[in-house]
């Protein structure tokens, strides 16, 4: 009985922490970028230039893996 409680717990929780996750990948689709983390110019060393993050292409940003799945199973926010 104790066994089955804890599986039933388990189970909850799991599930709630996987709503939360759903509703936040909603909210806030991007997540910084891991190169650049979220600052995607770059100064040279040398001079006032400055290249953009090559991993993000100079957005500073990436789709959190959460959104790409919830995209892929056709959940999506309405567009105003």
């Amino acid at each position: 009985m104790l066994d089955l409680l804890f599986d039933y717990r388990t189970m909850l929780g799991t599930v709630i922490l996987a709503g939360l996750y759903a509703v936040h990948c909603l909210i806030w689709p991007f997540k910084p970028c891991r190169t650049c983390r979220g600052a995607p110019k770059n100064r040279g060393p040398f001079s006032q230039a400055y290249k953009l993050c090559r991993r993000c292409k100079g957005r500073g940003g990436r789709i959190r893996t959460g959104r790409k799945l919830l995209a892929r199973l056709g959940i999506d926010l309405p567009a105003d």
